[in-house]
């Protein structure tokens, strides 16, 4: 089996985000600072990527995509943060996923590899104590003859 180009390897990562029901916009930055590379579809945020190894004349080791999904029932809004590695013989790789929700809660998930990435139905959104129910203990019972 030949190996893919670059072009072709963010075309296989873009079509399987698509699948998976991830939805534009996506927002592109490095690990190692908070600044937005690229944001925008995946298609032109990978295309940005590729053009900034090619003026780099390296690949960025690691990186981060960033998108906003709606979970659960009442659909809350959450940010969804995934690392993302690219080695030339492997292509775009997913290390794994975090989801955080507006409260400030957040929910760590590993990826096994780029075709394991979980569909946005599967993501099962963080739980702190602000969502449980609070139950109350039982009312104390009457003592008798008193």
């Amino acid at each position: 089996m030949s190996m893919l180009n670059i072009e072709q390897q963010a075309g296989v990562l873009a079509g399987i985000f698509r699948m998976k029901g991830y939805q534009p916009p996506f927002q592109l930055m490095p690990l190692s600072s908070h600044q937005v590379l690229s944001s925008g579809p995946l298609e032109k945020c990978l295309h940005e990527y590729i053009s900034m190894c090619e003026r780099r004349k390296r690949a960025m080791d690691d990186f981060r995509l960033l998108s906003d999904v709606r979970l659960g029932k009442p659909q809350q809004l959450y940010r969804l943060e995934m690392q993302l590695s690219h080695r030339v013989e492997e292509g775009f790789r997913i290390n794994h996923l975090t989801l955080h929700s507006m409260h400030g809660i957040s929910k760590k998930q590993p990826v096994n590899g780029t075709y394991n990435l979980p569909s946005v139905h599967q993501l099962l959104p963080p739980h702190g104590n602000s969502h449980k129910q609070r139950v109350l203990p039982p009312p104390p019972r009457r003592r008798r003859g008193l």
